[in-house]
């Protein structure tokens, strides 16, 4: 089943723009990643500085490698485990209903 991401970052101060700037560089390739379905940054029009990137995903596993991948590449420092991404950027991963099932109850 599907998953759904969404992280929080809360950028400090002066530095939203930065981290604007990082997810559009690698928006690219996330978005043709293997089994990457979308991704969507969206900027909280009260606080700049809180940014969610919303991502779907074939399947969690997949998600998984992709962190993987984008460790290993050097995007997010190697000291970094996966737990402690989902700490950082305070994630969330779902598995939400299609929207045909919510008509079906």
């Amino acid at each position: 089943m599907a998953v759904t991401v969404i992280a929080k970052v809360k950028a400090e101060q002066g530095m939203a723009t930065i981290w604007v700037s990082a997810f559009k560089e690698i928006l690219p390739d996330t978005r043709v990643y293997e089994a990457n379905i979308s991704i969507e940054l969206i900027q909280n029009q009260d606080d700049l500085s809180v940014l969610l990137p919303i991502e779907q995903w074939e399947t969690r596993t997949q998600y998984e490698n992709y962190l993987t991948w984008r460790t290993e590449i050097g995007t997010f420092p190697k000291s970094w485990n996966k737990s402690m991404a989902h700490q950082i950027f305070d994630t969330s991963i779902l598995q939400i209903p299609s929207p045909s099932r919510f008509l079906e109850m």
